[in-house]
């Protein structure tokens, strides 16, 4: 038997009141009596009436959806990142709506008119490149648009502290090791420029020659497996007695593993002994026995919180100015870092 969905019009009919009554009582903070918003929540709980959002976004010309638009869903670090953020918008009465945009111009325009169509409350841009045009595009919509570990003007930005990072590795690596330099991958993003410009900041800080800055492979589909392919062919360059380091910042922590891996089965060098490595991320694999990686955490639990606060402002019209809110990377120290003594 096919299924029938509970209308508000069939609310209002049980309740005795009208079609905007019904929206009133289920809208939190909307003007109603007492005895009506009972009498309606009490025959929408009576027929197992569930709130249609896109209806609700027609009437009010904004849902309770909020579009999460990323070009990049296949990265470690969004896999951590995507749950934290559902959780807390799931909880806050909000249905999280993951767009996988791609670069492709066709699919960005195709994922506007969904996000426009659909009422969306607001947009979150996760990390990754979605093209500049669908990013100037939603702007002129009006809708609230918050972007993460990017810097482009006019958004809402929320990102890791990534140049007081690539500060503190510099320094850490600095104590052990003669041989620095940086290994970043082949894709060029905001984050990894800020990386490396704090990685550089602190070397003329301590009064260094600036430190190589290596690019671990050409960008492929999938940016997990392309990172790690990508310090798995540097590690036999890079360590070892005619290496070109002993001490690696490695932008992100796949980069890492290949490195730690090329290392251990190509010169039986390990980190922590041989030569240190830093990451960043501080994806599940980080501390893993096998690498007990050192490397620095974007903590998705404290991103989450920023972007409710960010979008709960924006809705409620209470920040016209754009912000730009950096939220620190912690250092985990594990054994892939060598100490003196």
């Amino acid at each position: 038997m096919k299924k029938h969905y509970v209308s508000a019009r069939e609310v209002a009919e049980r309740a005795g009141v009208s079609r905007s009554a019904v929206s009133r009582a289920l809208t939190p903070g909307a003007s109603i009596s007492a005895d009506m918003k009972a009498r309606v929540i009490a025959a929408a709980d009576e027929l197992g009436y569930e709130i249609n959002m896109l209806a609700r976004g027609l009437l009010d010309d904004r849902s309770m959806i909020v579009s999460l638009v990323s070009a990049s869903l296949g990265s470690p670090f969004m896999g951590m990142m995507l749950p934290a953020i559902t959780e807390r918008l799931i909880a806050a009465g909000y249905a999280p709506l993951l767009i996988n945009i791609g670069t492709a111009p066709d699919i960005a325009e195709e994922s506007l008119r969904q996000v426009v169509s659909l009422r969306s409350a607001a947009v979150v841009i996760l990390s990754g490149s979605p093209p500049g045009t669908f990013i100037e595009a939603t702007k002129r919509t009006g809708i609230p648009l918050i972007a993460l570990n990017r810097d482009e003007p006019g958004l809402n930005l929320i990102s890791a502290d990534n140049r007081a990072a690539g500060r503190v590795a510099y320094r850490e690596l600095a104590e052990t090791s003669a041989r620095i330099c940086a290994v970043s991958p082949a894709r060029d993003t905001f984050s990894m420029r800020a990386r490396i410009e704090g990685f550089l900041s602190g070397a003329a800080e301590a009064g260094h020659a600036p430190p190589r800055i290596i690019r671990a492979a050409p960008p492929i589909a999938d940016s997990g497996r392309a990172d790690y392919a990508g310090g798995l062919a540097l590690g036999p360059e890079l360590i070892g007695p005619d290496g070109i380091a002993d001490g690696l910042f490695c932008l992100n922590d796949h980069i890492a593993f290949g490195v730690i891996d090329a290392a251990r089965r190509s010169r039986r060098a390990e980190a922590g002994r041989d030569f240190s490595v830093i990451g960043f991320d501080d994806v599940p694999m980080a501390a893993w026995e096998g690498y007990r990686l050192t490397t620095f955490r974007q903590d998705p639990h404290v991103f989450a919180e920023q972007i409710m606060s960010t979008i709960a402002r924006c809705v409620d019209g209470e920040e016209e100015d754009v912000i730009d809110h950096l939220i620190p990377a912690n250092l985990i120290a594990r054994e892939s870092v060598r100490h003196v003594g």
